[in-house]
């Protein structure tokens, strides 16, 4: 496909009757002709783009598993509660804490999500995920005696450092600070590369819980109430803190694993009661491997999906599936950008180049959007962004030309057409109508960049100003010039 960009410029001569008498000259009226044309002939075959965009989403479905691949008896623990539902965010830490026996409800039919979390208790559970380790060390508080559930969880606590002093403090509401810290203390007090001071405004760089913030964000533990606030002193839900553990699980009791199932799919990294659980690689016979994050034996957080065709993605998962923002890349170097949902593209851009240049369509719904703004890239520097309707710009369009001119307005198949306005490098500029690509109809040529300097009203054909149009000098003074074949034949002051 060749490109042909055409750029005219020249200026017109005029004849004044006696100019002398007037403040403009021949120079004022010259005016530059012609503009540069887009792209001549079809950018894509939108067919062709469509079936590529439809190989990617066939392509994403190998990615899914069997159902049983992965056996966890806990996955459907939460169900017994009336205030825990499937759609809950943290139905599935949970059903993980109650299998797992970290905590129960509050009945036999409540977990009680929303209920605050007392110091006593949030250490009770940390202490059973760790595999409630027993403590040997004398009890060095006054307000724990060996009656109380919580016992071997202080004591526990005291020694590994989490807590200090000879007041436990077990009625205390649990905060989110409190949290984070307990359970970096329990990872062994990590530094994390993130500054938690640079996100949060409330929580300053030399903050006692500063480091133990950095490290719960960058593990995605928890994150902040909003973009600037973590707020620390905020108090923690059974839910909350529960969902704290069981994204935490990897930094507690997980192993490293290598484990090869009869279907030929392997896996190799940290498991939890033989299940995929942290970070990890999972290979499928044929189709591709996964590397990155599981949950609870499913691809959870962030990982990376290699086909054996060589085609990738790299983003967000959850429940098994691409879900979240990532990049989808193909062998052919088209890549799919945005936020994907249920292994679907939801919203975002496909981008894929031909040999002119790059080409990026919306995409919203699922589908390709080439009626809204296509965004096209020239190898020779121009960029278009517009509607796309068989192929070529139709409709509003913006225009960056190779040699620094722009154009925005209607386009009708590559052709400006209707209203637009077209600026030339040298800071001058023409609005009005269009048509065949060509100035045609009424407008007003602007010598300057400024709208109110030197300009030339009246009616253009073939980028030809003709008849009786309106010129006002940089002083703003108005003068009626008669225009005949491309000349200036009178000009009187108005």
């Amino acid at each position: 496909m060749a490109i042909v960009t055409v750029f005219l410029v020249c200026l017109y001569s005029v004849t004044i009757a006696s100019e002398k008498q007037f403040e403009t000259s021949v120079q004022d009226l010259q005016i530059q002709l012609g503009s540069a044309s887009i792209l001549n002939g079809s950018f894509y075959s939108e067919p062709e783009i469509k079936g590529r965009f439809q190989a990617i989403n066939q392509l994403i479905e190998l990615t899914e598993l069997p159902e049983s691949t992965w056996s966890a008896a806990y996955v459907n623990a939460g169900s017994g509660f009336i205030d825990v539902k499937a759609e809950d965010w943290f139905y599935s830490a949970v059903s993980w804490a109650v299998s797992e026996g970290i905590t129960s409800g509050m009945t036999e039919t409540q977990f009680g999500p929303d209920i605050t979390c007392s110091n006593a208790q949030v250490l009770t559970f940390l202490w059973r995920a760790c595999g409630k380790p027993v403590s040997s060390i004398a009890n060095p508080f006054q307000d724990v005696t060996t009656s109380d559930y919580f016992y071997l969880p202080a004591l526990w606590a005291y020694e590994q450092g989490l807590v200090s002093g000879s007041d436990f403090s077990p009625s205390k509401d649990c905060t989110r600070a409190m949290a984070v810290t307990y359970l970096w203390k329990a990872a062994g007090s990590p530094k994390g590369t993130v500054v938690a001071s640079a996100q949060f405004a409330d929580v300053s760089e030399t903050s006692e819980i500063s480091q133990a913030v950095a490290w719960a964000v960058e593990n995605g533990i928890t994150s902040g109430t909003s973009n600037t606030a973590f707020s620390p002193y905020m108090t923690c839900t059974r839910a909350q803190i529960v969902t704290f553990l069981y994204r935490d699980i990897p930094n507690l009791n997980t192993t490293e694993e290598t484990v090869t199932l009869p279907s030929g799919i392997s896996y190799i990294g940290r498991m939890m009661n033989g299940i995929p659980h942290g970070k990890g690689v999972l290979t499928i016979p044929d189709i591709g491997q996964y590397e990155g994050d599981f949950q609870a034996g499913k691809r959870s957080g962030t990982g990376t999906f290699t086909w054996s065709t060589g085609e990738s993605f790299t983003g967000a998962w959850a429940d098994d599936k691409i879900s979240g923002t990532g990049t989808l890349t193909m062998s052919s170097g088209d890549t799919l950008i945005g936020t994907f949902s249920d292994n679907r593209i939801s919203q975002g851009t496909y981008c894929f180049s031909e040999g002119y240049g790059t080409v990026e369509v919306p995409v919203s719904g699922g589908k390709l959007q080439t009626s809204a703004a296509v965004k096209i890239s020239l190898v020779d520097g121009s960029s278009y962004s517009g509607p796309i309707v068989n192929g070529k710009l139709n409709g509003i369009c913006t225009i960056t030309f190779a040699n620094g001119d722009s154009y925005v307005g209607n386009v009708s198949s590559n052709l400006k057409s209707g209203t637009g306005t077209y600026t030339w490098q040298n800071g001058a500029w023409y609005e009005g109508s269009w048509s065949e690509d060509e100035m045609s109809g009424e407008g007003t040529y602007y010598y300057t960049a400024s709208a109110t300097g030197e300009r030339l009203y009246g009616t253009f054909s073939h980028n030809d100003p003709v008849d009786i149009c309106t010129y006002f000098s940089a002083s703003n003074t108005e003068y009626v010039t008669i225009w005949r074949d491309r000349q200036c034949i009178s000009i009187t002051r108005g």
